[in-house]
């Protein structure tokens, strides 16, 4: 059967959500060379997630062969605007109140941005595998094409340091740590 060549895109590469990716692949043959017939799919940056980019390739003798790449398709995240601040910074602030967690992610991707309910840690930066439910409300705000997550906190939080956890559609996940005065 033919051979595939696949160089973009790259195994486990990683694009932004609507990003334009060219492929670049090549189908060859011993007996037919580079006369094969090769097609394949579009690197597709449309949705967030796991996608699969396949070629396929077929002889003149009627012998045929396939290649396939996995990829992922990611938001544009633009890191944690004040009053946090990305890691390993640690922002202050005062337990009890309600945090604004701000962040972009390229543009209004809906609500339904998080693959979980925010979540929260101990420690900072924290060592722990377990999270509690972070309480708040998201909005956006097309504007300065930012959203807002408005974390509630707890007082008997002085005095200590938690990781806020955002586990988003795409597959990534994004902590910001704060101590609680």
């Amino acid at each position: 059967p033919p051979t595939i060549t696949i160089d973009s895109p790259g195994e486990g590469a990683s694009f932004l959500l609507g990003e334009v990716v060219n492929a670049s692949y090549r189908c060859h043959d011993d007996v037919d060379g580079g006369r094969v017939a090769c097609d394949a799919t579009a690197i597709d940056t449309s949705t967030v997630g796991t996608h699969t980019f396949r070629v396929d390739a077929r002889d003149s003798s009627g012998n045929a062969s396939s290649a396939t790449r996995t990829y992922s398709v990611v938001y544009a995240f633009d890191g944690f605007f004040a009053p946090l601040a990305p890691e390993p910074t640690i922002a202050t602030l005062k337990a009890g109140s309600d945090v604004p967690v701000k962040f972009s992610l390229g543009g209004d991707q809906g609500l339904d941005i998080f693959a979980a309910p925010p979540a929260w840690r101990p420690g900072c930066p924290s060592a722990s595998t377990d999270s509690s439910r972070a309480v708040g409300t998201l909005d956006y705000n097309p504007a300065v094409d930012r959203y807002a997550f408005l974390w509630k906190t707890e007082r008997s939080w002085a005095d200590t340091c938690r990781q806020l956890l955002l586990r988003l559609r795409d597959g990534t996940e994004h902590t910001a740590n704060v101590r609680f005065r």
